[in-house]
C-alpha cells in the first residue's frame, strides 16, 4: 500500500473498472392492435358497470372496425367513466372497410334523353317592353269597357293609342 503522508490510512487499492458489457439495442415496444387495446378497455368497463353487455364485445369491435377509439369513448360517456389514455405503442387503427359494391344483377338503369344541339332547340325570347305594354292596355282597356266606362273620358292621346292598337 502507498502512503503519502506520515500517519494517514494507506489508500485502497486500485481496482480496474468491471468489464462492460455490450450494449444491447433496445427492442422496441411490442405494437398493440387498437382492436384488442379498446377491447380490453371496453370489457373493463362493461365488467363494471354492465356485465350483460360482455358477451356482445367481440360483436361490436367487428361492427365498429377502424372507429374503436370513437366506440370506447362513448361507452365511457355513457357509464360515467374516465376514458384510458391508450398506449404510445398503440397502432393506428385504420379507417373502416369499404364494402365492395356488388356486381348488380338485373335490368341496366335507364339513362336520360339526349340533349339536343343548340341549334334544335327552341329559344324563347322574352317579349319586346312595348308589347308588354299593348297587351297591358289591351287587358286593362277591355276591363273598363266591360264595366261600361267610356272612352270619352279619356285623355285624346290615351285614346289615340288605343285605336291604334286595336286596329289589327
Amino acid at each position: 500500500p502507498m502512503h503519502l503522508l506520515p500517519g494517514m490510512p494507506p489508500l485502497p487499492p486500485v481496482r480496474p473498472p468491471p468489464p462492460r458489457q455490450p450494449v444491447q439495442p433496445q427492442q422496441p415496444p411490442r405494437v398493440v392492435a387498437a382492436s384488442d387495446w379498446y377491447g380490453m378497455q371496453i370489457r373493463i368497463v362493461y365488467q363494471k358497470h354492465n356485465p350483460d353487455k360482455l358477451p356482445d364485445v367481440p360483436d361490436l369491435m367487428q361492427k365498429y372496425e377502424g372507429c374503436e377509439e370513437e366506440m370506447y369513448e362513448r361507452i365511457c360517456e355513457k357509464y360515467g367513466v374516465e376514458p384510458v389514455p391508450p398506449p404510445a405503442n398503440l397502432a393506428k387503427s385504420s379507417p373502416p372497410p369499404i364494402p365492395e359494391p356488388k356486381a348488380s344483377v338485373g335490368f341496366a338503369r335507364k339513362a336520360g334523353a339526349p340533349v339536343p344541339p343548340r341549334s334544335v332547340r327552341k329559344e324563347k325570347q322574352a317579349p319586346s317592353t312595348s308589347s308588354l305594354l299593348e297587351r297591358f292596355q289591351n287587358l286593362v282597356g277591355d276591363m273598363e269597357d266591360s264595366d261600361g266606362e267610356e272612352d270619352a273620358g279619356r285623355r285624346p292621346r290615351e285614346q289615340a293609342h288605343r285605336s291604334r292598337s286595336t286596329r289589327g
